[in-house]
């Protein structure tokens, strides 16, 4: 290539004789994707210019006429294959211009389908005949099942921390049984999503001395599981914001994880600990606890007149209903204490504290459903996720509210390069019972790095009449982003790029009959994420829309960590 920002490095733009081959080739599948069947390079020349620093590559081609498929069609023994399961997998249309490419993946298609009734050495051999005067060919795809293979062994390596039984059990390819490519498929993809591995290979070899054997190898790269972060943050009339913790998501190698995190600012200061075994149960029934005390002060830095200190606990656990989906539920106890800062407080505030006092316990009750079909927990590129979660307290202690909170994050992949998401969440809370409130401190304060970005986290939403914060009930949310690569760096597993256009709405909750049109804010802007040998670190550039005088603007905003 002729180079760019990163050539100094890579040396990328220096000549090679194989990597001009991989051009030439690049050129002639574009040609054959296209149509022109007959084509061929005439004669290629590689010359020095005369200062001898660079070269000139001349190539004389020959394009040929432009094909069309005529038809296309099956043949062979497809044995205990339903044919028309295998006849959907046929893409090409009659009349349209041949791709190579295409067709290829047909083929590919068919033999991955095959290979789920246990033909796993399959054959699909496409047989032209060509129509010179039409411009046109005829394509017959003969298939050959062969024989039926069973896997022998499941041979693991590269787990030097992993234990084995943590790959063994998410893989759904069994041995001594009959191959099953998408079996095997979902092994890799369910190793992948547990985010202990930086690369996960699967292969299968013959056995020696038999032909209807194979031994299944998972080969994978441990990554690291465990993170001391820290994050460092910049608002106007807050000051420095610092966070951090010490996560490990696989403890001792056995797929248990286990966390303790802190943050301070002058905003909120927060202690947690958790930990989870994610196969309490031999089906993959997941058991966890929580601890956790987290103050909130808004009023040290004008935001709200109130602060509130919650002590919780809590225990959980998750259970597979499919592949792909789990309900999860959870019950704890907490305890808030209020504190109203100012006598001009919003009228709510001391409606509530009027009503409930000053110290309010909750015993909150969850159940959600939760589904992962994506293919990578670090950087997926297909897929979806989806959380659906319902809480409510339990009646009789404190005040009684029940509050919905719905998470979807799609994945589509646009090309080897790019991926399109496009993620979104819609939130209400509201009280139940005879005159009950919904406790102000439950209200969504949203903004930030997780929301609209270029506002400054929880500055979003209705305010009361002096610009202090209350939060909103109802909150509506979305965000579209176009993923891909950084230009230049080789390793696209380590940096990412995003342009994102960020929309949503915060009311509700008070009485200021605020629309979600009034409350509607926006933002557009360049996001990066590199997994640094430092830790990952995420950066943040957004432009606002749509913004009020009194909304408190970040547009720069920034995360980093260190993993070990």
């Amino acid at each position: 290539t002729t180079g760019n920002w990163m050539s100094w490095w890579y040396k990328d733009n220096q000549y090679s004789s194989d990597k001009l081959a991989g051009d030439l080739e690049t050129i002639r599948s574009f040609y054959l994707n296209q149509g022109y069947i007959d084509f061929r390079f005439n004669s290629i020349q590689v010359q020095l210019t005369p200062d001898k620093d660079s070269i000139y590559i001349t190539g004389n081609i020959f394009e040929g006429e432009q094909y069309r498929y005529q038809s296309i069609k099956l043949a062979g023994d497809f044995k205990d294959v339903p044919q028309d399961v295998v006849e959907k997998l046929v893409t090409v249309k009659a009349g349209n211009i041949i791709d190579q490419q295409e067709l290829n993946k047909n083929i590919e298609k068919i033999k991955t389908k095959v290979g789920d009734y246990g033909y796993a050495f399959a054959n699909v051999n496409p047989i032209p005949e060509v129509d010179v005067k039409t411009h046109t060919v005829a394509y017959t795809l003969y298939v050959d099942l062969g024989k039926k293979i069973y896997v022998r062994n499941i041979n693991i390596s590269g787990n030097d921390k992993t234990r084995d039984v943590v790959v063994r059990r998410e893989l759904r390819q069994q041995e001594a049984a009959l191959y099953n490519a998408d079996a095997i498929k979902r092994s890799k993809d369910r190793l992948e999503v547990l985010g202990y591995f930086k690369n996960t290979d699967v292969t299968t070899t013959p056995v020696a001395g038999v032909n209807d054997q194979v031994d299944m190898n998972v080969k994978v790269t441990e990554t690291n599981t465990g993170s001391i972060n820290f994050g460092v943050g910049y608002a106007q009339g807050q000051g420095v914001i610092l966070n951090g913790g010490i996560t490990q998501s696989n403890l001792f190698g056995s797929g248990k994880s286990a966390s303790l995190n802190a943050s301070t600012s002058a905003l909120t200061q927060s202690i947690s600990l958790s930990f989870t075994d994610p196969y309490y149960l031999s089906n993959g029934t997941s058991l966890g606890y929580d601890i956790y005390d987290t103050s909130y002060t808004p009023n040290d830095v004008g935001i709200s007149p109130y602060s509130t200190q919650t002590l919780g606990a809590r225990i959980r656990t998750s259970v597979p209903v499919s592949e792909f989906d789990r309900i999860n539920i959870s019950l704890g106890f907490e305890n808030n204490q209020i504190s109203i800062q100012s006598n001009a407080a919003p009228l709510r505030f001391v409606q509530f504290t009027n009503q409930y006092g000053d110290s309010v316990n909750a015993v909150p009750l969850s159940v959600s459903w939760a589904r992962n079909t994506t293919d990578n927990a670090l950087w997926p590129t297909t897929g979806a996720t989806y959380s659906q979660t319902l809480t409510a307290t339990a009646p009789g202690v404190g005040a009684q509210y029940y509050k919905f909170d719905s998470v979807d994050a799609w994945y589509f992949p646009i090309s080897d390069t790019f991926t399109w998401k496009t993620n979104g969440e819609l939130a209400f809370v509201n009280s139940y019972g005879e005159n009950q409130l919904v406790p102000f401190y439950q209200n969504f304060l949203e903004g930030g790095p997780n929301s609209i970005r270029g506002y400054y986290i929880g500055s979003l939403g209705p305010k009361d009449t002096d610009g202090s914060s209350i939060g909103g009930t109802r909150w509506a949310f979305l965000s579209n982003n176009l993923l891909f690569p950084l230009p230049g760096v080789k390793d696209q597993r380590s940096v990412r790029m995003s342009l994102f256009y960020d929309m949503g709405s915060l009311w509700g909750g008070n009485s200021f009959d605020l629309t979600p049109a009034q409350m509607f804010r926006a933002s557009y802007g360049v996001g990066m994420l590199w997994i640094s040998p430092m830790g990952p670190i995420q950066i943040s550039y957004a432009e606002p829309m749509f913004s009020q005088p009194n909304d408190t603007i970040q547009k720069f905003q920034f995360t980093l960590g260190t993993m070990f």
